[in-house]
């Protein structure tokens, strides 16, 4: 998840002003809750960039 939220802050920098994101996390086990908080920052960097909901 960490590297997740590193590579996440890269390509948001060259991101449009206003994206969707599809998500399929249909297999994703419960995550521990480490995981869980970078899960919630990258979500937060998404929403700040111009991510505009769930497709």
């Amino acid at each position: 998840m960490k590297q997740w939220g590193e590579e996440s802050k890269k390509t948001l920098v060259g991101a449009a002003n206003e994206f969707g994101v599809f998500v399929d996390m249909r297999t994703l086990k419960p995550l521990p809750a480490d995981a869980q908080v970078y899960m919630q920052d990258g979500q937060k960097l998404y929403k700040k960039k111009g991510w505009c909901g769930l497709l």
